[in-house]
């Protein structure tokens, strides 16, 4: 990070996004998320921002949502690069998603920090020791 004043201003940002996922705040989100944002899931879905803020209107609820950066956020030209464990609990739908994720977050320069994309990887394997394409 080349500005040790600008750890405090993207641990806001992260911070405010953890509580609007976890709050399921539509708009709060519309104010975190970049126009251009795109969200990558687990297993390689790709959400447009339209899309990851109506999960919560489609049946998605957290009972609990954080995240943790396992390194240092990182300047990667004026981009923000952060990296860390994303952990959840809750269903969509009723089903459970229930999961721990390693989570890259992307931050678009400027003095806003939108979030503009976020990777979401699997920490474990799945349960069942196969892979969701797995077709046996």
């Amino acid at each position: 990070m080349s500005s040790p004043t600008a750890r405090p201003a993207i641990e806001g940002r992260i911070d405010a996004w953890v509580r609007a996922e976890l709050a399921g705040d539509s708009d709060a989100l519309s104010g975190l998320l970049h126009p251009d944002f795109l969200g990558v899931g687990p297993f390689g879905f790709l959400l447009d921002r339209g899309q990851w803020i109506g999960r919560f209107a489609a049946g998605l609820r957290y009972t609990a949502f954080s995240f943790t950066p396992d390194v240092p956020p990182r300047s990667v030209g004026a981009a923000i690069v952060v990296v860390g464990t994303q952990r959840q609990r809750g269903d969509h739908q009723s089903q459970p998603l229930d999961a721990e994720f390693r989570a890259t977050l992307l931050l678009a320069p400027g003095p806003d920090q939108l979030l503009t994309g976020i990777h979401l990887s699997p920490r474990y394997p799945p349960r069942t020791g196969r892979l969701p394409t797995d077709p046996s």
